[in-house]
């Protein structure tokens, strides 16, 4: 799996559709990067995708894109988070 360093060698905004896509999903499912950067890939694919390409590219549903696209929607979950309640 690509690690940061390799998903941001190239600035996200010049990168192709292909890149951005492999670099959201790397993003998507690595519990290593941030959010914040799987938030910045969909920023730049959503300026080529609507929602609807999104879904079928990505595969993930459309309410999952959102949330991580909206950076007031993504809570990171932090380590030793576990099953504590913080209300």
């Amino acid at each position: 799996m690509e690690d940061l360093a390799d998903l941001t060698a190239t600035p996200i905004p010049e990168q192709g559709k292909e890149e951005l896509l492999a670099g959201y999903r790397t993003a998507a499912r690595s519990t290593d990067i941030t959010a914040d950067l799987c938030r910045q890939f969909l920023v730049e694919l959503k300026k080529h995708y609507s929602w609807a390409e999104l879904v079928k590219l990505t595969g993930d549903p459309q309410s999952t894109l959102y949330n991580r696209a909206n950076p007031r929607r993504v809570r990171l979950a932090e380590p030793g988070d576990g099953d504590q309640d913080e209300s």
